[in-house]
């Protein structure tokens, strides 16, 4: 569960510490990262995250046995080794395993235990959840068709795509394979890339725990993908476009009074390091056919599924976009 990961897991606790301006009920720190949402609920400082359960939650629960859980996360986090939980994630890869084998296993399981008393079982949706938190999460999607090829072109070398000639982004049996195990990488020949990609892409919507599921079998694509949209809905104070990058930092501006978007406009990321252009022209184009679009949508679940989710996207944009117009001209 989101509560599970959040008290269980040895990682960097608290990215607020360095500022002054972080105080038990605010935190007014910008964030940029490649996470899964969810994962602000491992470095919120441990008020900030008691103070949201008590206020939020507990007071609707009788006999609330998720309180004392928060409350190991200042105190005795790992009843087994009788230590406080670690600020920063280790850097040794024993101890870390040690950490998660002795302690975050089992307070996962018990807190876990506890949360499915008062949610149900496993197949809880936790958007609700998600949408609670204190937090203006940002996010920026992109077309979902642009984005395999990108994908494709930036595993390239990773995929050994170059070692096998008939590998190529226009074959779809190759792009849509399914693998038996949900714990394969695509990293493992490249076979089933989009399929495993669209996946990821929908974890990044849906919360970190969706990934453990997942892999787990405790949830199925639609359930991932209901979970996506309803964080779509209501979890991002700003859903920006890809395609519309000014109007996205717009947004944020008009929507975060302490971020100031017009600063570091110099900063460029990186580019693909592949060098025939001839053929990344010739995919992007295959891509954007229709009738290409049109095969890839019938034959797999996964991205039809994620470009649903964009089209939901979309209409969440739009939606913000006339929300702010009417705040700012008042």
């Amino acid at each position: 569960t989101p509560i599970g990961q959040a008290i269980a897991c040895p990682g960097d606790l608290n990215q607020c510490e360095k500022s002054s301006v972080c105080k038990s009920d605010s935190c007014p720190i910008v964030y940029v990262g490649h996470n899964k949402l969810g994962s602000e609920l491992h470095w919120l400082p441990s008020e900030y995250l008691t103070k949201w359960w008590s206020e939020t939650w507990s007071n609707e629960i009788a006999n609330d046995p998720i309180k004392s859980h928060f409350k190991s996360l200042s105190g005795i986090w790992c009843q087994n080794e009788q230590v406080i939980r670690p600020k920063k994630r280790p850097l040794n890869g024993k101890i870390y395993k040690s950490l998660v084998d002795k302690c975050s296993v089992p307070l996962a399981n018990h807190v876990d235990e506890d949360v499915f008393k008062i949610f149900g079982n496993e197949e809880v949706n936790w958007s609700k959840l998600y949408a609670s938190l204190p937090v203006l999460r940002v996010i920026v999607v992109r077309e979902p068709f642009s984005w395999l090829v990108s994908k494709f072109f930036w595993h390239h070398q990773r995929l050994a795509f170059s070692r096998s000639p008939t590998f190529t982004c226009g074959n779809i049996e190759q792009a849509i394979a399914r693998i038996e195990s949900r714990y394969e990488s695509v990293d493992i020949g490249g076979i089933g890339w989009a399929t495993q990609f669209s996946m990821n892409y929908m974890f990044y919507l849906c919360g970190e725990e969706c990934l453990v599921r997942w892999k787990s079998g405790m949830i199925n694509l639609p359930e991932v993908e209901q979970q996506a949209e309803h964080n779509l809905r209501n979890s991002f104070a700003v859903v920006g476009l890809l395609n519309e990058t000014e109007e996205f930092y717009e947004m944020i501006s008009n929507r975060i009074q302490y971020m100031d978007t017009s600063l570091n406009k110099h900063v460029v990321g990186s580019k693909h390091n592949f060098s025939n252009i001839g053929i990344i022209t010739e995919c992007q184009v295959l891509y954007q056919d229709p009738a290409f679009q049109k095969q890839l949508l019938n034959l797999s679940d996964e991205i039809a599924a994620l470009n649903r989710l964009f089209k939901v996207a979309v209409r969440v944009n739009r939606f913000q976009q006339e929300e702010l117009k009417t705040c700012t001209s008042g």
